[in-house]
């Protein structure tokens, strides 16, 4: 009889094999690891790399500690930066501007943003850069001689195809607007300038008129302006003929002041001229290759003035104005001319000595802005220039938006893929 033991013995070597492999616990312990290592990296992956995104774009649109930088007499940036459309629109009035600037600014359109022509205004003081709470604003006119008025374009319509309607004028120091509508219909408005620092002087139609904004409309006046052709120190300078130019006397009720100077180099048209501040100087530009400064003495009405020009070389130049009587402040291209849409090669903007031809370089221009776009304040053209805070430059909030939603997708993806490649 086979015993108790033999029969176990028997029992076991009948019975059959386990299907579970051998060291399966261990195995599945190491997947499971492998997979929470694997997940927790992906996962702190992307939130490293969204914190990072958060951070730069958090820096790039932190404003500069502008106040630090303050300045009680006005001062001009060493370098012109090239506002950001995503740059904010300044909370409270600015007050006096060194210079205001056209640029594109962000507006949204349904799910979508686009853009408007708005102005940036650059502080005289601090430098700071912002756009200016200037409602329906179509295009820059130009920045009072004292940097404390706007002025600009009013228009309806669709963004980029606006009809103007009306002129408008931006207080920098109290944020007060004051508007100015015509007619219906066909406005033909043009010839705007600055008459002073208080009043506007325009063409509408056939006729002149002097708007001194604050006090009703604007009212005829019997000198015929015609086309814009510079300043003379704070009015705008009008076209006289072939060679001439004429000035509304702000000081003297308006009294009309004319200016003929010799023939220059384009007889068929006056050339853009300036100034200066006590009316007994005038500069302009003479075209080409190199540029000429020829400037001239005004010594008494009705006598032709002779231009001289002045020993120092300019490439593309355009005329700003005087910043006293004996320096004339030009915008320089030395790289070369610019190309459409004004683009080129930087530029500078240069105060030049009218009897010794010396130049200073004063500021350095983004090479985004054209030579003729930013609208100086006269009376700043003489201070000094100052390195100042670049203006914040914000990231787009559509490529914000979708770089966190690409980094959130992707680490999805990487996720699922890991785990599935642990489980295989």
């Amino acid at each position: 009889m086979p015993t108790l033991h033999d029969r176990f013995a028997d029992l076991a070597e009948e019975a059959p094999e386990s299907p579970i492999p051998v060291g399966i616990w261990a195995e599945g312990r190491r997947r499971s690891r492998t997979a929470w290592i694997g997940t927790t990296v992906v996962v702190v992956a992307t939130l490293v790399l969204a914190v990072l995104v958060g951070g730069t774009a958090l820096r790039r649109g932190a404003e500069p500690q502008y106040l630090e930088q303050r300045y009680g007499s006005p001062v001009l940036p060493a370098q012109v930066h090239q506002p950001s459309r995503w740059l904010g629109t300044a909370t409270t009035p600015p007050g006096r501007l060194s210079m205001a600037i056209p640029a594109k600014e962000a507006v949204r359109s349904g799910m979508w943003s686009d853009y408007r022509w708005g102005v940036v205004g650059v502080s005289a003081t601090t430098g700071a850069y912002h756009f200016l709470d200037i409602p329906d604003c179509v295009s820059l006119i130009g920045l009072s001689a004292d940097g404390e008025h706007v002025s600009c374009f009013t228009g309806v319509g669709p963004l980029h195809h606006a009809t103007v309607n009306g002129l408008m004028v931006y207080d920098t120091v109290t944020g007060h607007l004051d508007r100015w509508t015509g007619g219906s219909g066909r406005l033909g408005l043009d010839s705007v300038g600055w008459s002073g620092n208080d009043a506007l002087t325009m063409r509408v139609g056939a006729g002149s008129y002097e708007w001194r904004f604050g006090y009703g409309a604007p009212r005829p006046i019997s000198t015929h302006l015609t086309q814009t052709a510079g300043s003379a120190a704070a009015s705008a300078l009008y076209r006289w003929g072939r060679h001439g130019y004429f000035f509304l006397d702000p000081a003297r009720s308006g009294l009309e002041v004319r200016i003929r100077v010799q023939p220059g180099a384009a007889p068929r048209r006056a050339l853009p001229a300036a100034v200066s501040p006590s009316g007994r100087q005038v500069a302009r530009v003479m075209p080409g290759d190199r540029g000429r400064l020829a400037v001239g003495t005004v010594r008494r009405p009705g006598v032709r003035v002779q231009l001289a020009t002045v020993p120092t070389r300019l490439h593309v130049a355009t005329l700003v104005g005087w910043s006293d009587e004996q320096h004339v402040v030009v915008t320089d291209q030395p790289g070369g001319s610019a190309s459409a849409g004004g683009g080129g090669p930087p530029a500078v903007l240069e105060r030049i000595d009218v009897q010794t031809g010396r130049v200073e370089q004063v500021s350095h221009l983004a090479p985004g802005l054209g030579l003729s776009w930013i609208s100086f304040a006269s009376s700043t053209l003489g201070a000094p220039a100052r390195d100042l805070p670049a203006p914040p430059t914000p990231m787009d909030p559509r490529v914000l938006a979708g770089l966190v939603v690409g980094l959130l997708v992707a680490g999805g993806v990487a996720l699922v893929w890991w785990r599935r490649h642990v489980r295989a």
